[in-house]
């Protein structure tokens, strides 16, 4: 039997492309632990959702299938509140005549995967262009939204980055509105323009960006923290390939513009080890980290493993590995100096706010 990281993707795959009884079938061949070894894998990479759909209708494993259904409730009553907060939001939005993008979960859930409960979602992210930050900011308050407590680890960094948490009027997930598509905008050039100039629109007509430009988000996303993210991302990347193929000469030309040539190969190559995804040659060869630090950035996702997540996990060791994965001299420069001032920042706000009365 195969292990058991290659199992978790294989059912994730199965179940996100609605071919349930396949995964089921695969699902009962297990032996009880590696079942509840896989179920457990799978939450930890935010997979959940997937493989309780999966799970759920386990002939051979009773127990599991019956605690995996709670799984499977929660998970839909999660994406009921979801798209409250989506709609809500796109209402605010479109009522201020702000211009913005869903990004992430909030667009895959209803185009990459058989159920929109399926796609796990922590928050509700949205893109609001930069020349209508403030004008969004007052129509979501005027909405209910409330700014998050500064609870944070990083509140001046926020600020800096211009991207600010929401709670909802009510039950719900958090929202976070960016100015920004990533809060690294010294090491990263994403011209925010292009972004809206792009923009698709999912089947229920929410703005977001085009299909090239969720591939390349989702490899800065990865990059930033050294593929420590939950597969969930990696997954996202292989069923936008499998599903809606982005041009590969205009994802491999706007990866250059942005300077995150490796940080996409990366991405691709993880996709690849942990579901098979069918690259063309041509994108992969445009995209290998080549050069000083190529073999460094080309070890972080390890052959043979499907699970990016189990790079390195210290800090130091992450900060370094973003810097590889940035594409210019320059941009790591310019990575480092923001970095520098933002951490001091935030090490005095966080004395500031801790000093402060409690009420």
């Amino acid at each position: 039997m195969p292990g058991i990281d290659v199992v978790l993707s294989r059912l994730a795959d199965l179940a996100a492309q609605g071919r349930a009884d396949e995964a089921v079938a695969t699902f009962d061949l297990l032996a009880p632990a590696g079942a509840e070894a896989v179920a457990a894998l799978a939450d930890g990479a935010k997979l959940g959702p997937l493989v309780a759909s999966v799970a759920r209708r386990s002939a051979a494993h009773p127990a599991l299938a019956a605690s995996r259904a709670v799984v499977v409730r929660d998970a839909v009553a999660t994406d009921l509140l979801a798209e409250r907060t989506i709609r809500r939001v796109r209402a605010a939005l479109d009522g201020a005549s702000c211009r913005h993008l869903f990004l992430k979960g909030a667009c895959f859930r209803e185009t990459l995967y058989a159920l929109p409960w399926m796609r796990s979602m922590v928050d509700v992210d949205v893109l609001v262009h930069p020349g209508d930050g403030l004008r969004g900011f007052l129509a979501l308050r005027a909405a209910g939204f409330a700014p998050a407590p500064v609870e944070r680890r990083e509140p001046v960094t926020d600020l800096l980055f211009r991207q600010v948490v929401f709670r909802p009027p009510d039950r719900g997930p958090a929202l976070e509105a960016h100015l920004d598509l990533y809060d690294d905008r010294a090491g990263w050039r994403i011209d925010p323009d292009g972004l809206f100039a792009r923009a698709a629109t999912t089947p229920s007509g929410l703005p977001t960006l085009s299909w090239e430009d969720h591939v390349l988000h989702a490899s800065v996303h990865l990059a930033r923290l050294a593929f420590r993210q939950p597969l969930r991302h990696v997954l996202d990347v292989h069923r936008v390939f499998a599903t809606r193929p982005p041009d590969g000469r205009a994802l491999a030309a706007r990866a250059r513009e942005w300077g995150c040539s490796r940080a996409l190969g990366l991405t691709l190559e993880a996709a690849r080890f942990a579901f098979g995804t069918e690259v063309d040659p041509v994108l992969l060869r445009e995209t290998a980290a080549r050069g000083p630090g190529g073999a460094a950035v080309r070890a972080l996702v390890e052959p043979g493993r499907t699970d990016p997540s189990a790079v390195r996990s210290r800090r130091a060791a992450r900060f370094a590995a973003t810097l590889l994965l940035m594409d210019r001299a320059a941009s790591r420069t310019a990575f480092l100096a923001d970095k520098a001032c933002t951490w001091t920042l935030d090490a005095a706000a966080r004395a500031v706010l801790e000093a402060l009365p409690c009420h």
